[in-house]
């Protein structure tokens, strides 16, 4: 199946579809999407032929806005969902995030318990911080504030705990699980910085403003004689694309990969020694953790207690790695990259992450394992 459907987004929800599979456990599923998502519809004719599978179309109503608009979206959602299944012939629902208003009209007619997966929330919890939360999110805060049976929340270095103790508040059992890694070869520390020439610095993702590439791009600019001693390459796709492509016919120590399948970031992994993670949510993404598994050194943003940012990444990586400035990113990032050499810490830092970090990885089938094991015990 792996060679036919490469999925986008959070891996973790298909990862354990895989899972739950294997393991013969049966269940039907439901996406709601605003495109035709041939990606799952391949899943199901590859693999998951026994499920019922259905892809609801989300509507769009551009004429109101607020608590009516979402009560109106969630509402024909699940009118659309019981048009083809009688929820009472299941004994759990397990529902993403992203379909928490369809919570109180499930509540309604459901008689078996509701699993919530949350990941993400950083700005979710801004949001609903702001006073006027409840004139624009209004029906997603109500949502969230109806009984819960469980709440996993994937531990991203975005506040999880936080959200769900305060916006969550009458769920029965709550879990905050980092996600987990693919098996790895054997990694050695990589280099005796003695002899480093160059420092090989790795950038993965969307090429958009929450995930640091303005930062980058402005580190890229200033980098100056350090250029002479760096490699960085750009993983990703996004709104910054076409500058990001510029810089990297300007810049020779740039290289621009654009989006690659997984086999061939593997190979990028091995032939870095430094990940540069600048996420402005949370740090403890799919790709650092990977990053972590080959061995790299990590570099990435201090927590920033007052927005509460962060706070559980720094706990994670402790000093076993290098944290930049978040009010001057750019110039922050490009101090640390010139101690690094100048004070050859490449080599200390890449034994910090096999010593220190890789030990507290879990691989996915432990991950999910340990998720199925909830569910049963929940359902």
């Amino acid at each position: 199946m792996e060679n036919n459907w490469l999925p986008e987004g959070m891996p973790a929800i298909y990862k354990l579809l895989e899972r739950l599979y294997q393991k013969e456990i049966s269940f039907d599923y439901v996406f709601m999407t605003d495109s035709s998502f041939n990606g799952i519809k391949m899943l199901h004719l590859d693999q998951f032929k026994d499920s019922n599978f259905l892809i609801i179309p989300r509507i769009r109503i551009n004429t109101l806005k607020g608590f009516i608009k979402d009560y109106l979206i969630n509402s024909n959602l699940f009118n659309a969902i019981t048009s083809h299944l009688n929820l009472n012939d299941y004994v759990l629902i397990y529902i993403d995030r992203a379909n928490v208003g369809l919570i109180p009209f499930i509540n309604r007619l459901f008689k078996g318990r509701v699993m919530l997966r949350l990941h993400g929330v950083g700005e979710l919890l801004t949001r609903f911080d702001n006073r006027m939360s409840y004139i624009h999110y209004g029906f997603k805060r109500y949502a969230f504030s109806r009984i819960i049976d469980t709440v996993i929340c994937t531990e991203d270095g975005t506040p999880g705990q936080i959200f769900i103790n305060k916006y969550i508040k009458n769920a029965k059992k709550s879990y905050v699980l980092l996600n987990g890694i693919d098996d790895s070869p054997k990694i050695e520390i990589r280099y005796n910085n003695e002899k480093l020439k160059q420092l090989n610095l790795l950038f993965i993702g969307r090429l958009d403003v929450d995930k640091g590439i303005l930062e980058i791009i402005e580190f890229i600019k200033i980098a100056g004689d350090l250029g002479t001693r760096i490699k960085i390459n750009i993983v990703g796709s996004g709104s910054y694309e076409d500058k990001v492509k510029l810089l990297a016919d300007k810049y020779p120590f740039v290289e621009f990969q654009g989006t690659l399948p997984h086999s061939n970031i593997i190979n990028l992994y091995l032939e870095s020694d430094i990940y540069i993670s600048l996420n402005k949510l949370g740090n403890l993404s799919n790709t650092t953790l990977e990053a972590i598994n080959y061995g790299l050194g990590i570099i990435t943003l201090a927590p920033d207690l007052r927005k509460k940012k962060d706070i559980t990444t720094a706990l994670f990586l402790g000093s076993s790695a290098e944290y930049i400035d978040r009010d001057n990113i750019p110039l922050s990032l490009k101090s640390v990259i010139k101690k690094i050499i100048d004070m050859k810490g490449q080599r200390k830092l890449n034994f910090n992450t096999l010593e220190e970090l890789k030990p507290k990885l879990n691989s996915w089938v432990e991950r999910l394992d340990f998720e199925i094991d909830l569910i049963i015990k929940n359902s």
